[in-house]
């Protein structure tokens, strides 16, 4: 029994072991299955969150894809939409995307070194290299970098092959590397190096036992040290010790002078350490500016001592710096057409020049001269219009000068046709010359030529060239009808042009019609017709010509006088005026009819019932004037006639307390728009606008407050642009003697700030804020202009700080605008001369501030004694006799009283 229950314990024993380890085994399963669940749970998540972030790169490709579709020329979204397919690994979008932005835009290095390192990576069939090799010849035109090219080496080297002739087209393509960049002074010397080092390798690999090749080759290293010593490049001193341990080794058995080595290496360290600060200043510039200023220096130099292959090379980097710096392309293409001379290069630096400054018409000009020069056909000229049509230039002048210079090439080409082909020629230019101001007419209106500068040349081509002097007239009909009838000088082209092309019979017929229509200067108008009639005229036309000049000239004649003599009225008013343009103007103005004129030109009006008036200038308040006559008696009988009902004002009187004086506001400002400035001091109880006689405004005007309290908020608004003008808000004040002045503009010297003067009437303020921003921050460009809104070519361009100020000033003055040169100086405007007050002396007892002659007469009263036998007056120091004559003093006399004496 015993046995019996050991052996069943030992069997339960067992059966526990046996279920603990099937337990355990159970445990450790379902931990793996928890531990595989979890692993598969975070790969879905890590997928998961991969498919999150490919989704929303992918929304964002789709949003700049699409600002792309509205915007081609978007610059920045090009690279962001790059730079984002770069990272998500797109490949076949990025190509695109790289292609989409190079037909646009030149790409800088940056862009072409990525782009060139992903083809490299992929070509492997001969096909593809091929396609590489293609893409560093579009990388290697865009922009001179040394990297590129550098990149394009190596990759060639690495294409090299077996080839016969490999070793031949790498040395071609070095050779073309060190035209571009080989004279780059600080980054040149890496071709070089690589040249060489190429050639080493070439050496190390030929046979010793083919002593010629070895000799050959060693001389081609020998040439590449003698080559680089001769131009002035960076680190030319360690060249230099290169070149020694090389003669000292290998280069021993080449033929080579090393006299003329080191005299040519002397030559160019010299010419290296000159040019030392212009390299030094160009890389410590810190903006575009500097930058400019530094090439612009740098350039100068380079024009008076080197050749005009380190010119170019100059050139290049200056325009691979500072892109977008028209100055410096016209000046490269300037340079390369009076000096290079080669069609090759130039048309290429044209075409990277249209992609760059594309809104500057003038290199356009220049191109389609250039390849007028170069007999290139219509169809390439007519392309180039078409392209700089779609430039997007900044004003319809721009687009003008184009469509001119196109029309000039289709005129010349007329001289150079024979004569069955000029027919057709002369219509081709009829059918450029209307579709050109259809286009300007369609773009800008009439402000697309508002001088007719089109038109004119049209109607002189259809005189000269096509004999047509109907159709001339055609269109100097329409020239005059844009509104230019009235100005002289169209006239007189119009005349010149049918003097020599047309007839008397219509050149008479002009000169009567000139003589009615001209405002401006009908004197040259006749000089000219009698000028033409003394020359071909008979005695009959002659006396007409006369007649009618001398009507003219007298109706224009009175007309002027009239006008001036309206004008000095307006000016001055007399005391003789009427009684009904004294009505008017108080209709008129109103309760603020004596604003705007001194107190001593107020009018004095009587009427039958009522005494004298004076109005102060504020107070409008009536007072009776103490010079009135006293009223007569009628005669019995006598019926007065019924008095004269003057209108009585009643407006409220002005509170100067709660009344400001705005001033400084543009001739062209409202009154709608003053108020809008003033808003947020209050509502406004009463405005006005003072104005001339004309009713033009007179830059001020009053406008009265709710309250002093407003009154200390509307001066807070105090210089708050309107029109581009600072409005000034000051305190009304009616009393000349205690009234501040107005002037606000600082007469001291304003560093920030500068003057600009000589600048062409037409230049606009967005004109010079293009000029001056880039140099700092504007505060405000202001131009000085007439009444009549045309600028006096003056002009103040304020800056945010002084330092910009200072740059904008070495960088601007003597700049060339429009073939006129600017003067910028610091704005130190002059001190406002200052009236000095006149004391009145103290009055004697009895005395009287009326002026009196010589004989106690006052001056007002007419004298009738002539002044020739008028005596001065004693002065105290001569006696005089009973009857008023002085008595002459002797010698002694006068010594007596020099020295005091009695």
């Amino acid at each position: 029994m015993e046995a019996m229950e050991v052996g069943s314990e030992e069997g339960n024993e067992k059966d526990t072991f046996d279920n603990l380890v099937g337990n355990k085994d159970e445990s450790e399963d379902e931990v793996e299955n928890e531990r595989d669940e979890q692993m598969e749970d975070d790969l879905d998540d890590d997928q998961d969150d991969e498919d999150d972030e490919e989704d929303a790169d992918e929304a964002e490709v789709k949003i700049l894809e699409a600002t792309l579709a509205q915007n081609p020329y978007d610059y920045q979204t090009h690279r962001l939409l790059i730079s984002k397919l770069e990272k998500m690994g797109e490949l076949e979008r990025l190509r695109a995307a790289r292609e989409n932005m190079s037909s646009r835009y030149p790409l800088d290095s940056s862009l072409w070194l990525s782009w060139m390192h992903d083809e490299i990576k992929l070509a492997t069939t001969p096909e593809q290299k091929e396609e590489v090799v293609k893409l560093c010849e579009r990388a290697v035109k865009d922009y001179l970098s040394v990297e590129v090219w550098l990149e394009y080496l190596q990759f060639s080297i690495g294409n090299m092959g077996v080839e016969k002739d490999a070793a031949k087209n790498v040395r071609q393509l070095f050779e073309r590397a060190l035209t571009s960049v080989g004279l780059h002074v600080t980054k040149g010397a890496i071709i070089w190096e690589a040249f060489r080092e190429f050639e080493a390798v070439l050496y190390a690999l030929i046979d010793r036992a083919n002593q010629a090749e070895r000799k050959e080759q060693l001389e081609r290293i020998g040439n590449l040290f003698k080559r680089q010593l001769a131009c002035p490049l960076l680190d030319m001193d360690k060249t230099y010790e290169e070149y020694e341990a090389w003669r000292r080794g290998d280069g021993k058995e080449a033929a080579m002078d090393d006299k003329i080595v080191a005299s040519n290496y002397e030559r160019a360290f010299a010419n290296f350490n000159a040019r030392l600060p212009f390299e030094e200043k160009i890389v410590t510039s810190h903006s575009d500016f500097e930058s400019l200023d530094a090439y612009k220096v740098y350039l100068a130099y380079e024009k008076q001592h080197g050749d005009p292959g380190r010119v170019t090379v100059l050139y290049e980097r200056a325009v691979a710096d500072i892109t977008l710096e028209t100055w410096i392309w016209l000046d490269y293409l300037t340079y390369l057409e009076e000096n290079i001379k080669i069609e090759s290069i130039l048309d290429q630096v044209y075409q990277r020049a249209s992609r760059n400054v594309s809104w500057c018409p003038k290199v356009w000009q220049k191109w389609m001269r250039s390849y007028e020069k170069w007999g290139k056909p219509v169809l390439e000229i007519q392309s180039i219009l078409e392209n700089a049509l779609t430039a997007g230039f900044e004003t319809a002048g721009d687009y003008r000068d184009l469509w001119v210079t196109y029309l000039e090439y289709l005129r010349r080409r007329i001289d150079r046709s024979s004569s069955k082909e000029e027919e057709k020629q002369v219509e081709v230019l009829r059918n450029t010359f209307n579709r050109a101001c259809e286009y300007l007419a369609k773009s800008f209106g009439l402000e697309g030529d508002p001088n007719c500068v089109i038109l004119q040349y049209w109607a002189r081509t259809e005189a000269i060239h096509a004999n047509d002097m109907e159709k001339a007239r055609t269109l100097w009909a329409d020239i005059l009808s844009q509104g230019h009838s009235g100005i002289a000088s169209y006239w007189l082209e119009y005349i010149s042009l049918e003097k020599c092309y047309g007839d008397t019979k219509h050149l008479r017929k002009l000169y009567q019609k000139a003589m009615n229509s001209v405002k401006d200067w009908p004197e040259t108008i006749a000089n000219s017709w009698i000028d033409f009639e003394r020359d071909e005229g008979t005695l009959e036309q002659m006396e007409f010509c006369e007649t009618r000049t001398k009507e003219k000239l007298e109706k224009v004649t009175e007309e002027r006088l009239k006008a001036q003599q309206a004008q000095q009225a307006n000016r001055e008013l007399s005391p003789s005026q009427s009684k009904k343009a004294y009505k008017r103007k108080q209709d008129d103005a109103g309760k603020w009819k004596n604003l705007g004129s001194s107190p001593t030109k107020i009018t004095k009006v009587e009427t039958q019932v009522k005494p004298k008036v004076r109005e102060s200038r504020l107070n409008l308040e009536k007072k009776v004037d103490p010079d009135q006559k006293p009223k007569i008696t009628p005669p019995p009988g006598f019926k007065a006639p019924e008095p004269e009902k003057m209108e009585v004002d009643h407006t409220q009187e002005v509170d100067d307390k709660i009344t400001v004086f705005v001033s400084n506001l543009d001739y062209t400002a409202t009154e709608e728009e003053v108020r809008n400035a003033l808003e947020p001091a209050g509502s406004i109880t009463m405005f006005k606008m003072i104005r001339d006689y004309k009713g033009r405004s007179k830059g001020y005007c009053y406008v009265q407050l709710s309250s002093p309290e407003a009154v200390e908020e509307a001066l807070k608004l105090d210089r708050t642009p309107i029109r581009g003008r600072p409005m000034f808000v000051s305190r009304c004040d009616p009393d000349k003697t205690t009234r501040g002045t107005g002037f606000k503009y600082s007469s001291t010297l304003e560093k920030n700030k500068l003057f600009v003067k000589g600048l062409p009437v037409t230049t606009t303020k967005e004109d010079l804020e293009e000029i001056f921003k880039v140099h700092g921050a504007l505060k405000e460009v202001r131009i000085v202009t007439y009444r009549n809104g045309h600028s006096k070519g003056l002009a103040y361009v304020d800056f945010e700080d002084e330092n910009s100020a200072a740059k904008a000033l070495l960088a601007a003055d003597g700049m060339k605008i429009d073939d006129k040169v600017i003067s910028v100086a610091i704005s130190q405007p002059p001190e406002r001369k200052k009236v000095p007050a006149i004391e009145e002396p103290v009055r004697s007892l009895g005395g009287t501030n009326v002026s009196r002659t010589t004989f106690g007469v006052p001056r007002t009263l007419l004298s009738m004694v002539p002044r020739t036998v008028k005596v001065a007056a004693s002065n105290g120091s001569a006696s005089a006799t009973g009857n008023g004559v002085t008595q002459k003093l002797s010698n002694q006399d006068f010594r007596n009283m020099l020295l005091n004496k009695k």
